[in-house]
């Protein structure tokens, strides 16, 4: 019974000190990778980030890593622009997250891979690869893209086919079997992992592109491609229909009168026999700016049908006057050419209006309402996925234009 309770015990206090270390790490570990953005020299930042190191051990705050992501990326960004390639590369390898490392690896130069310390860094990693099970993963991809980056693609290829089960490496890093594949002249293996990601909503203008470029390398034309591309939407589709109906609302839409940029008024009962899609965003809301390329795209997709009409709602925005709301808006709009209706929502009792009245918690929130007011569906959110997004935009309006 004793032993029972120490057991016990002991895993409380181990769960008390783990989330202390988080809550520790939320605070702290922002504010570092922020002080390191507005650094100016070399000697500074190395203090800095010897402090974080040791203040912050990767081995007792794995559960944030995604937070010393953040402080590695700001002090390799400060190496980049002084140039200091080689320390550059050696805090670049410690960033966890797969797409963010790769980023930030394709940023340097090529000669910067054709060095003796690159040459030491691979071999400590050959070296020391399997002495964590946890991070084994991360290590055997890490080692794969130095090899690929030096060159080495044949090399880099073998030592993931020899080290797991190749199906389920695929899935953890797709994009670097894709580029190893095409590098050692495989596209039609790359095809089908690109063809996979698309089919699960994730893809994008860029993922076309590079399918398209894939396609060109497996056939030698593009004769096909369109009606390949076209059946991998089409799966999208497919998968986003079911349940469709479940998700149907049918409340009244609050009704609101609202001033657009350009000084008239817009009314939702002036919309009345239009199908309206409301979609709320800030000028400080990332994944809000992040889903705009993909919302254009959707309204050129609607731009000859009179029967629909797409309203951003600017709100919740924070400390600034209506001359300054007004031209933040439209340098966002010029700078990422967007032809955006927009709406500025108002302030009442120090709370802004219309998103208060739609009951939105979190941004970006849209709403489809139907031709007789009512709200028949409501997205939240934007993970990234631009052809997943725009296939459920699709079918909700369609869905919403038969009332």
């Amino acid at each position: 019974m004793k032993s029972k309770l120490i057991i016990i015990l002991f895993f409380i206090c181990n769960s008390v000190f783990a989330q202390q270390n988080a809550v520790s790490a939320f605070v702290s570990i922002p504010s570092v990778a922020n002080q390191i953005k507005n650094l100016n020299n070399v000697n500074d930042l190395d203090r800095i980030y010897q402090a974080f190191q040791k203040d912050f051990p990767e081995e007792k705050f794995e559960q944030v890593h995604f937070l010393l992501d953040q402080v590695h990326v700001a002090a390799a960004d400060k190496l980049l622009l002084w140039n200091n390639n080689d320390e550059a590369i050696k805090v670049i390898l410690k960033i966890q997250n797969p797409q963010e490392r790769n980023r930030m690896m394709k940023s340097l130069p090529t000669t910067s891979w054709q060095t003796k310390s690159v040459d030491s860094l691979a071999k400590v990693f050959s070296l020391n690869i399997a002495k964590s099970e946890a991070k084994l993963y991360q290590q055997y991809f890490t080692y794969a893209e130095i090899l690929n980056y030096t060159g080495r693609y044949q090399e880099s290829l073998l030592f993931l086919e020899n080290h797991g089960e190749i199906e389920s490496l695929i899935l953890k890093h797709p994009y670097l079997f894709i580029e190893l594949y095409r590098k050692n002249n495989k596209p039609l293996l790359a095809m089908p992992i690109l063809s996979e990601i698309i089919k699960s909503g994730k893809g994008n203008v860029s993922s076309r592109e590079l399918l398209h470029e894939i396609w060109n390398e497996a056939y030698g034309g593009d004769k096909g491609f369109e009606a390949y591309y076209q059946e991998q939407l089409a799966f999208i589709r497919k998968e986003k229909e079911n349940g469709i109906r479940d998700r149907m609302l049918s409340y009244k839409a609050p009704d609101f009168e609202l001033m657009d940029l350009n000084g008239n008024t817009v009314s939702l009962k002036d919309l009345h026999g239009k199908v309206v899609f409301l979609d709320f965003w800030a000028t400080w809301c990332g994944p809000c700016l992040a889903s705009f390329p993909t919302m254009q795209r959707v309204l050129d997709k609607y731009k000859s049908n009179k029967d629909v009409v797409f309203l951003f709602v600017n709100t919740m925005e924070k400390s600034m006057d209506g001359n300054q709301r007004k031209e933040k808006i439209v340098q966002i709009l010029k700078k990422n050419k967007l032809n955006f209706q927009v709406l500025l929502d108002q302030q009442v009792n120090g709370k802004y209006d219309l998103v208060n009245r739609f009951k939105v918690s979190g941004i970006p929130a849209q709403f489809v309402i139907d031709k007789k007011g009512q709200v028949r569906f409501a997205l939240k959110g934007f993970d990234g996925s631009s052809d997943g997004l725009i296939q459920e935009i699709d079918l909700l309006v369609e869905e919403t234009l038969k009332f």
